[in-house]
């Protein structure tokens, strides 16, 4: 009441509640579904499940002997949850077991929980020590947990990739069987990119809510939009969080939920509570994925499922809410549906479900699966895979996946379904394939035509790093575990690349099988297809899926110049593939050209000793001290005559992959010299101009040994570097040599740490106390450094973006440095501590997870807490309620009332203080005192508060018994102090006769058709005061083309009386039927004497199916001669909101509005269906007027009969007026009138022949 009379609250309206149990969360996420069908008894039995949340009441009754309260991470060593009890509700939905009450059992009531305390006791601050990281690591590594919700969120960078999404993703990448599972957040502002980290990483799992408060489930209006900012889409999906009733900690003190339920702790708190968000939503996702980790254990056989393939499948059975439109920014990839995850099914009837489990693929490389597949029932497949961390530092709107790979589905006719093309909720053939997102999904409709043949599911990874992949599918096929065996790019190596002839030259062949069988045994063969020779054949061993094959042979050219040789795997086509010479596109062959050198020239490597060595092609550079390498080598010269020879050394490269043979240019700049001219003349084999001795020297010039001033070393880059050198005739290039040098540039890690700003650092509680840490990688390899920082007194360290005191910077390049912001963060004063003048000290140290040698710290950096003076004044009133600005600080009394009032002083701070209280009055005839301790005054009450200390001031007004109606009288107190703030509290008390009005009966929706008619909907006004007031009535705008009236409204109510309003509303024709088409508010003020009071309500408008013809007639027809037809045309448009369907009557009616049966009529067509909305139908009626028509105006009257009621309109017409029906014959019928004349006629010729006789 007190809120309703405040001047900043425009209206009121009730609001609507639905109360979901932990078993309705079951169903609504099918769960109970699959459990029926399927007869498998899923629990959680053998999962754990851990949760990083504000603490746990690890003795409520539905958690048994199953959870275990972890606080080593938190800003306490206590885990439980005094506070908002949150844990504790998100911990029972999870996993409650339903002991007290079976509504509130969990998702996983058999699963183990361990449950990580973050919250701050004594405070409610919630933060952590140390990284997610760690968080992880030690659940997984202590309990063996491989699942992790994270029911919480980083209130701020909405949309962003920060330090903790990349920590998520790195967590990930190196465990990944640990499923992170993430709250999008409660922030939805109505605009996209709202959602809020750390659930916009790559490789958790992100949860939006879902509510049921309408017939069918729909995103909660708070639930975070995505997409991230750099694209991705999120959340992953979504899952029942709204009034969700679940488990409250007995210790908990102010529970952010109300009660639910009826049972009580022993202490009397409720022993359940509802509460609604993301959170709550996440919970039940947790539960749900334990499920389906127990069944892909114990059903699929799966002993270590990745977080990739649990993602996989949730999202593959996963429910398109309303319109099909996945995947969108509000429910990313749709609805939990555990149903048509583990036993997927197409009206009525089960279909097939695949899953393969941590698949590794390299760059380059790819997967194929062969299926027949009928996908008249739908076809849904989803990939995800396992993506490095991204940059956290780089523009936001750049994408941050590391590892690409694409999701095609390939019919028998080769057409091309691409990962993530969509449109209207299904996937569509051709588009491009997706570089954002690692979950790539395809779904074909049930109303796919099927195609016989061959179905191929292809994964390719298009570039980045090693990655490992699940991938679920579910529909209608029968799988062929085909192998496919494929050539590579460099499927034939040489080195040297161009052998002496008649020297035998290794042949390293490397070939893979990119399908998901093994081969069985098979043959390959090498030949050279220049001179038409086959080289090699060779028996190899069967070859397992995804891996890769090689051979290395040796064999001797004969003949120089170029060569084609010819690669062919499976070569008497003895294993059935998915591509080969028989099916598909042939990938079992590869051409290569090499070029066979004349004996001639040759290269040696030398030793120290200056011997032929050939281990000397490989030096190690000394890092430390030296920026070059120098090779001895020799030229000899093994032909006659005198020839002049070139000598080609090439650029330093680097070796990326050993394996593929994948090289790279150099980061750093390499000089190349050589101590012999380039002008060589050879003499004729072995005279004494026919060798050659020489030496070249490769220098890191991108290195620097001897820094000037403030520089530091820049040591060369470490890797493993070749560089080929050739030596060639001038006169004819086939005679040639060439050797490969290796130089090795051993890895140095070093960093300089150099912190900045922690002199002299000062913080009151409750503030934060910044510094900065500068890093400087001087080490010669590209390093990632950790930072970790921690309070001696534990309080919260923050570094960075994060809320973590555990920071991982991105990969440092050579000499790069970076800044980083540490934050301590003083807890709030309570009880007054920390007091004034306390100091912490703050370590911070550097390592580096690829050297576990190396830790560099700084020195402790101490902080003072400095003096906080600080308290809070509260007026209360007789019912404990705070008297404040909000409520209008108005009190209504009668004369003669004692008004007790209490104001409340707490020190909030960290010092004593001394305050004075003094009071003043409006009105001076009213006796008013304060009281405190022995202290009693009218004016002034001195007041010593500890640190951490309260007082409470009594404070007794005497209402005057003369104080006439409608007499203010205002008391305020004034609270002062050194080095405080004066604050004033004040209440206003009121004698004055009730004022109130009520709106009831208002909360059904008024239902409207589109049918041109007004709609009438009935609710009460009640005045709820003693005296009588006059009303005045209002509503808000409708939309253009609405009609809103007050058919019927009271004008006056005299106290405490009733009254009946009737409104009406009137829609535009075609107004499509919808859900609160409209709201109104409706709005009545009452007033008496300069006094007002008011009440308003909103209805709504909901618009049904409507059937609505508008007939438009003709001008009239006249004069229409009986008994012929005469045709007339009207038209009909579909005024409704639906297709409409009716029938056509006609009628006829004379002047006084009596059907008349002298007239006949005929519509053609008498009837029409399905006519869209919108559009109109011309239609013709034919009317003749029957020999009995009488003459005057006759109405038409056209009836469409619709099941929502009938349409008419109308037109004149009359009879043709003749001579006959004129005068004396115009009131007879017609074959009265000409039988009356013709009898008229015969008399006269009688008259006429007698006066002629006569």
């Amino acid at each position: 009441i007190v809120l309703a009379k405040n001047d900043w609250v425009l209206f009121i309206e009730p609001a609507y509640h639905v109360e979901t149990s932990n078993s309705d969360a079951l169903n609504q996420s099918g769960v109970t579904d699959f459990l029926e069908d399927s007869g498998l008894a899923l629990d959680g039995s053998g999962e754990t499940i851990m949760f990083v949340d504000t603490g746990i009441d690890i003795n409520h009754p539905d958690l048994g002997n199953r959870v275990t309260a972890v606080s080593k991470f938190g800003l306490d060593s206590n885990p439980s949850d005094e506070h908002s009890s949150h844990g504790t509700h998100i911990g029972v939905t999870i996993a409650g077991d339903g002991t007290i009450d079976q509504d509130q059992a969990g998702m996983a009531p058999e699963a183990q929980l361990i449950a990580y305390a973050m919250e701050h006791n004594p405070t409610g601050v919630f933060g952590r020590i140390g990284s997610l990281y760690d968080i992880y690591f030690d659940a997984m590594s202590d309990y063996n947990a491989r699942l992790g919700v994270n029911a919480w969120t980083i209130n701020a960078s909405h949309g962003m990739y920060t330090a903790d999404s990349r920590m998520v993703d790195l967590y990930v990448k190196d465990h990944p069987t640990f499923l992170p599972i993430f709250a999008v957040g409660n922030e939805n502002n109505g605009s996209s990119s709202s959602i809020l980290p750390p659930s916009t990483s790559k490789n958790g799992l992100s949860i939006g809510a879902v509510t049921y408060a309408s017939s069918s489930p729909e995103v909660a209006s708070f639930s975070g939009q995505g997409p991230t900012l750099d694209g991705r889409i999120k959340p992953d999906l979504v899952a029942p969080g709204v009034n969700i009733c679940s488990g409250q900690a007995e210790e908990s003190l102010t529970p952010f939920g109300s009660s639910c339920g009826s049972d009580t702790h022993a202490n009397g708190a409720s022993m359940y509570m509802e509460m609604s968000g993301t959170s709550q939503a996440t919970a039940v996702a947790g539960g749900a994925s334990a499920l389906v980790r127990e069944y892909l254990r114990e059903d699929q056989g799966i002993s270590g499922p990745t977080s990739a393939l649990i993602k996989a499948v949730l999202i593959n059975g996963a429910q398109d809410l309303g319109t099909p439109d996945i995947p969108n920014s509000n429910e990313g990839w749709g609805k939990i549906d555990l149903k048509q995850s583990l036993n997927p099914s197409h009206a009525g009837i089960d279909l097939d479900m695949a899953v393969d489990n941590n698949r590794i693929i390299q760059p380059g490389f790819s997967s194929v699966y062969a299926y027949d597949i009928d996908v008249s029932k739908g076809l849904d497949i989803t990939l995800v895979w396992t993506d490095a961390a991204g940059s956290s530092g780089t523009p936001q709107s750049e994408s941050r996946l590391i590892s690409n790979l694409d999701l095609e589905l390939i019919d028998p006719n080769g057409v091309v379904y691409h990962g993530n093309q969509f449109a209207n909720g299904f996937s569509i053939a051709g588009g491009t394939s997706d570089s954002l997102n690692n979950v790539e999904r395809i779904k074909l409709p049930s109303d796919t035509s099927s195609v016989s043949g061959t179905w191929q599911v292809k994964i390719i990874h298009r570039g980045g790093v090693s990655v490992t992949y699940g991938l679920a599918m579910s529909g209608s096929f029968s799988q062929s575990f085909v192998p496919d065996l494929m050539t590579l790019s460099n499927s034939i190596f040489l080195n040297p690349a161009s052998p002496l002839v008649n020297e035998p030259a290794p042949i390293q062949l490397s070939w893979y099988n990119q399908g998901a069988a093994s081969t069985g045994n098979y043959k390959v063969t090498l030949t050279d297809e220049t001179v038409g020779e086959t080289l090699m054949t060779a028996e190899m061993s069967p070859l397992a899926s995804l891996s890769i094959g090689s051979k290395v042979h040796s064999h001797s050219f004969t003949q120089i110049g170029v060569h084609t040789l010819r690669l062919t795997l499976d070569s008497n086509q003895q294993v059935t593939e998915l591509n080969d010479e028989s099916n598909g596109v042939n990938n079992n062959f590869i051409e290569f050209d090499i070029m066979i050198a004349a004996t001639g020239l040759r290269l040696y490597s030398l030793n120290d000793s200056l011997g032929v060595d050939e281990s000397s092609k490989t030096k190690i550079l000394d890092v430390q001290n030296s920026t070059s390498v120098s090779f001895d080598l020799a030229l000899n010269h093994e032909g006659t005559g005198n020839q002049s020879v070139s000598l080609y050394i090439s650029n330093v490269q680097e070796l990326v992959d050993p394996v593929l043979g994948r090289i790279e240019n150099s980061k750093d700049i390499w000089t190349r010299e050589k101590n012999i001219s380039n002008a060589i003349i050879l003499t004729t084999v072995d005279t004494n101009g026919s060798n050659l001795s020489f030496q070249v020297t490769f220098d890191d010039i991108s290195a620097n040994l001897q820094p000037v001033g403030n520089d530091f070393k820049r040591y060369a880059r470490s890797g493993t570097y070749i560089v080929d050198i050739q030596a060639s005739y001038d006169s004819n290039n086939q005679v040639t040599h060439s050797m490969r040098l290796v130089i090795i540039v051993p890895q140095v890690r070093d960093v300089i740490v150099v912190p900045s700003g922690n002199a002299g650092l000062l913080a009151a509680p409750g503030s934060f106390a910044p510094f900065y840490i500068s890093l400087k990688n001087i080490g010669n390899v590209d390093a990632t450094y950790a930072i970790e920082c921690q309070s001696d007194k534990k309080w919260q360290v923050e570094l960075g973006d994060s809320n973590s005191s555990v920071y991982n910077f991105e990969t440092f390049d050579l000499v790069d440095e970076g800044d980083l912001q540490v934050r301590t963060y003083v807890p709030p004063a309570v009880g007054g501590l920390p007091s004034a003048g306390t100091t912490d000290f703050v370590s911070c140290w550097v390592t580096s997870s690829e050297d576990s040698s190396l830790n560099v710290s700084i020195d402790p950096v101490d902080i003072e807490v400095l003096a906080l003076n600080r308290y809070s004044a509260n007026l209360i009133d007789e019912s404990g309620e705070l008297i404040d600005v909000i409520s209008g600080n108005r009190i209504y009394t009668n004369n003669g009332e004692w008004v007790n009032l209490t104001l409340e002083l707490t020190n909030l701070g960290n010092t004593a203080l001394s305050l004075s209280v003094s009071l003043q009055k409006q009105l001076d005839s009213w006796p008013v005192q304060m009281q405190y301790d022995d202290q009693i005054s009218g004016q002034i009450i001195q007041v010593n508060l500890l640190a951490g200390g309260s007082a409470n001031i009594l404070i007794t007004v005497v209402v005057y018994d003369g104080a006439l109606a409608g007499d203010v009288n205002q008391i305020l107190m004034k609270t002062t102090g050194n080095s405080v703030s004066q604050s004033v509290n004040s209440a206003i008390l009121t004698i004055d006769d009730s004022v109130g009005l009520s709106l009831s009966d208002i909360d059904d929706a008024l239902l409207c058709k589109a049918d041109g008619n007004w709609h009438e909907y009935t609710f009460t006004v009640k005045n709820e005061g003693n005296i009588l007031l006059s009303l005045d009535w209002s509503h808000s705008l409708l939309d253009d083309g609405w009609e809103f009236g007050f058919f019927e409204s009271p004008k006056m109510l005299e106290p405490k009386e009733e009254g009946r309003v009737i409104v009406a509303v009137k829609s535009p024709n075609q107004t499509a039927s919808k859900i609160s088409a409209q709201n109104i508010l409706i709005s009545v003020n009452g007033s008496v004497d300069q006094r007002y009071t008011d009440a308003s309500g909103s209805i709504q408008v909901d618009v049904l199916d409507t059937f609505h013809a508008g007939i438009i007639a003709e001008n009239n027809l006249m004069s229409i001669e009986r008994g012929i037809v005469t045709q007339s045309l009207f038209s009909v448009t579909n005024e409704g909101n639906i297709p409409l369907n009716a029938q056509f009557s006609i009628a006829f009616f004379n002047r006084d509005g009596v059907q008349i049966d002298t007239w006949t009529g005929l519509i053609k067509p008498d009837e029409i269906s399905n006519l869209p909305v919108g559009n109109s139908q011309n239609l013709e009626v034919l009317i003749t007027p029957g020999d009995e028509a009488e003459i005057g105006i006759v109405t038409v009257l056209i009836t469409a009969i619709t099941s929502d009621g009938n349409y008419s309109a109308s037109f004149e017409t009359s009879v043709e007026v003749t001579t006959i029906q004129g005068g004396l014959f115009g009131a007879l019928p017609s074959w009265a009138a000409y039988s009356t004349l013709f009898g008229m006629i015969l008399v006269g010729l009688l008259i006429g022949l007698r006066v002629k006789r006569g």
